[in-house]
């Protein structure tokens, strides 16, 4: 649930319901292969009860809500704590279906389908190094008043190395477009 605090920008409340199932094939004591299936339902709710957007001057209504459908189709590996390697790493494709063709000013909602990455794995080559990488890249809905959703790639590498019991070091770097 997304609530927002000022009454000019209540429009964008939203209420998001996701489903998952997966199915999983362990490959090694350690890592399992798998395939995902993830689904969002988007509801704008006040958007559906006709609140009036100050920013834009207008009514929105049901027949133009920011209403979406998502699906991630993934297929990746689970990497269980314990080893070098942890985490997991999947990809795949990704859809979003806009329940309205248009919003309350008239712009058309385009559907969206692109390859979609969700990677967040640490290998540990010694006792006191870990290195993490994450991947990101998917849809999300948008709080801008002239774009109803981008989509998101994010890169981030760390490095964390420990010293002595109390003193480590941490090195973050990243990108997000």
């Amino acid at each position: 649930v997304i609530r927002y605090d000022l009454d000019k920008d209540k429009w964008q409340d939203r209420m998001d319901n996701r489903f998952s199932g997966a199915g999983f094939y362990r490959f090694t004591p350690k890592t399992s292969l798998s395939v995902k299936y993830v689904g969002s339902v988007a509801d704008y709710n006040e958007q559906n009860d006709g609140i009036f957007d100050t920013g834009r001057n207008t009514n929105w209504s049901s027949d133009t809500s920011q209403d979406y459908f998502d699906s991630y189709y993934l297929v990746g590996a689970r990497f269980e704590p314990g080893g070098k390697l942890g985490g997991e790493a999947f990809f795949g494709y990704s859809v979003r279906n806009w329940e309205n063709s248009v919003d309350s000013q008239g712009n058309r909602y385009e559907d969206y389908s692109g390859f979609a990455i969700r990677t967040y794995v640490t290998y540990t080559p010694t006792d006191r190094t870990t290195l993490l990488l994450n991947l990101q890249r998917s849809q999300l809905g948008s709080p801008d008043a002239d774009a109803s959703m981008f989509v998101n790639t994010l890169i981030q590498l760390k490095v964390t190395h420990e010293f002595a019991y109390r003193l480590s070091a941490h090195l973050l770097g990243g990108y997000n477009y």
